[in-house]
């Protein structure tokens, strides 16, 4: 059965991408990692990386890069907006079987969106593991997402690898 969300807040990111947080008298309950299907009524439905972490308060957060159909729609949207969703479904990222090891992640442009929700969440029990990396490419230099929040990252003792594939736009 879906739940019904309204739109908090809207923030961009990056030009092409915008981070959206929604909010239900339904609080879900989910694993780091995990997805939600997002819908919006007449225009259809699509997977999204929960973004937030679960011990994140206030609503449900998710990286919308622009496109087409529900993603088009999703990032044009704006606060008060009702979206549906489902979920949440996956596996999710089980990172507490790496209690007292090393945790290195790796994503690409609009893919940092589940990795941010184990970021986040490690960043707040950081003495749980040991050395943690996180390499984080995107083609041009102005497409990272989160900037204040890397800063936090590598305050928390994650060292932060960022990797630009054409530097030159």
């Amino acid at each position: 059965q879906p739940t019904t969300f309204s739109v908090q807040w809207v923030q961009e990111e990056t030009a092409p991408m915008r981070l959206i947080s929604l909010n239900s008298e339904k609080v879900w309950s989910f694993i780091l990692g995990q997805v939600a299907i997002l819908r919006l009524e007449g225009v259809g439905e699509s997977y999204y990386a929960i973004a937030s972490a679960p011990e994140d308060k206030g609503g449900m957060e998710f990286l919308i890069h622009e496109g087409a159909g529900v993603s088009k729609a999703l990032f044009e949207i704006k606060k008060g907006a009702q979206v549906q969703a489902k979920g949440p479904v996956g596996k999710g990222f089980p990172i507490d079987n790496y209690r007292g090891r090393d945790f290195i992640m790796a994503a690409v442009g609009s893919a940092v969106a589940p990795l941010r929700s184990v970021l986040r969440s490690i960043s707040r029990r950081r003495s749980d593991f040991k050395k943690v990396a996180f390499i984080y490419g995107v083609r041009h230099p102005d497409e990272f997402a989160f900037p204040g929040e890397v800063a936090e990252w590598r305050k928390s003792n994650i060292e932060v690898i960022q990797v630009v594939s054409r530097p030159e736009g």
